[in-house]
């Protein structure tokens, strides 16, 4: 209602002039960040699947001329009640070739401590890379010892330890022995990102969630980050098809360093509205050929969701 009238009728040489476009239309009234920026993101990643639907190409094809084709991801997060029953949820994630768990931290470091071992021998060695997410909670000297600890259980990275709006903590943080310190799904522009990127750069993996920051500066982000010699690998973030495929698409893009972020709950949830060609197997995603995005919405199911 508010971004597509201003681009309708106009003609843009690349998806990026039309992010710059609306961009600047608003950053004076300190639309930064936010639904403004969601929004822009979202239109943006429709001009790359149409642009790709034109051309009969994915938009893996579009972003880079070498895309990765093969994506093996992590689970993100262990949801179940009890400690029994997310033993139980992991060993059938096993059985089906998934090599990688990321768990959440929900304020009390030593018991998540205590449950990453117990999962981790429940494992017996099965799964191969272990993340954990605080979710920001780590205030005081818990950064550092969450830092630390993690650091020595083995895991691949410490995901948003300090508040995010702590650039100079994280920048300290990132100073000290233990797990890589791993951030990025909250901001939206490369404008936000740069200072992180300054030297010394305040994380060790960066992660773009491509809801919110689009596919064209997501890509800027990420060339930031690789001058800085910081490795990406995309957030999935709370979204459904759309959101998801455009998020494996764009981690074509990326090294092979980390694993890709998978959101198995709303994958699921996502044939409620419509299909893609973007299938878990085997523990990966395989580069479907579909041209753009390779997800088809059934408007009539998406209409019962719709708020007006």
């Amino acid at each position: 209602r508010l971004l597509a009238p201003m681009v309708k009728g106009r003609s843009f040489d690349t998806p990026a002039a039309l992010w710059d476009f609306l961009y600047d239309a608003q950053r004076g009234r300190g639309y930064a960040a936010g639904y403004y920026l969601d929004a822009l993101a979202a239109l943006d990643i429709a001009a790359w699947d149409a642009i790709g639907c034109r051309a009969g190409l994915p938009v893996a094809q579009l972003l880079t001329q070498t895309p990765r084709t093969h994506l093996p991801v992590y689970l993100s997060g262990l949801r179940q009640a009890t400690v029994e029953e997310r033993i139980d949820a992991m060993r059938r994630w096993v059985d089906t070739g998934l090599k990688g768990i990321k768990i959440f931290v929900d304020g009390d470091l030593d018991a998540a401590g205590r449950e990453l071992e117990t999962l981790q021998q429940a494992a017996g060695g099965d799964v191969e890379q272990w993340m954990i997410d605080t979710l920001w909670m780590c205030r005081g000297d818990d950064g550092r010892r969450a830092k630390a600890m993690f650091g020595d259980l083995g895991t691949r990275w410490l995901e948003c330890p300090l508040q995010p709006e702590d650039l100079q903590g994280h920048r300290a943080l990132s100073r000290e022995p233990g797990a890589p310190i791993a951030l990025g799904e909250h901001f939206r522009t490369h404008y936000q990102t740069q200072a992180w990127f300054e030297t010394p750069p305040a994380l060790d993996v960066y992660q773009p969630d491509i809801g919110r920051t689009g596919l064209s500066d997501g890509l800027r982000q990420i060339a930031q980050a690789r001058d800085a010699g910081v490795p990406s690998t995309p957030h999935m973030g709370s979204g459904l098809h759309v959101f998801q495929a455009a998020t494996l698409h764009f981690a074509t893009a990326c090294g092979d360093e980390y694993l890709q972020e998978y959101q198995a709950g709303l994958a699921e949830r996502g044939d409620l509205l419509g299909t893609t060609s973007w299938k878990y197997a085997d523990g990966a995603f395989t580069l479907p050929d579909a041209p753009g995005l390779g997800v088809q919405i059934d408007e009539e199911a998406l209409a019962r969701y719709t708020v007006t």
